[in-house]
């Protein structure tokens, strides 16, 4: 969509990629089916190790964001309902910029608001292999510096190597 230069919600966009799978898996889902599932994708709770690994990093000194291709939910979104919104100073969504990560103007326009250079942020994410290359190509094309993690556990589960963090 970025490169189309269009935009909509990631909600929208995520509900039409479900309704097309359905539609070549020949499954059949309906409208209720749907509507059970949006409360438990914003219910999922964080990973057991990341509440404590927050306020370690917020106790350490680091300014921590968030940066989503969600819309913004003031007040009720998922940090707020799994009780992690306090580690963050701010919450961001793609939405103020019209364009998704990995575009260089997302990360861009955090760190101006914040008023810090995109040279002294650093830019995380979680490895999972369909997200990881998409992380670290949106800080670098911004010119942050990047820093992946993996997730043991899935790795095992998926069969792929578990190598720690990678910088």
């Amino acid at each position: 969509m970025t490169l189309a230069e269009t935009y909509a919600r990631f909600g929208a966009i995520a509900a039409g990629v479900l309704r097309m799978l359905v539609d070549i898996s020949h499954v059949r889902v309906t409208e209720d089916d749907l509507a059970e599932l949006r409360p438990l994708m914003q219910s999922m709770p964080p990973h057991p190790e990341v509440p404590d690994a927050l306020r370690r990093l917020g106790m350490a000194g680091l300014r921590l964001v968030t940066l989503t291709n969600s819309a913004p939910q003031p007040d009720d979104g998922p940090l707020e309902r799994t009780g992690i919104a306090g580690c963050f100073e701010r919450q961001f969504s793609v939405d103020a910029v019209r364009r998704y990560k990995p575009a260089p103007g997302t990360c861009r326009m955090v760190a101006q608001q914040l008023g810090v250079g995109t040279r002294s942020s650093l830019t995380t994410n979680s490895f999972y292999p369909s997200r990881s290359s998409t992380g670290l190509a949106r800080a670098t094309s911004s010119g942050a510096p990047a820093a992946s993690t993996n997730r043991p556990r899935w790795c095992a589960r998926s069969g792929l190597p578990s190598t720690g963090a990678a910088a």
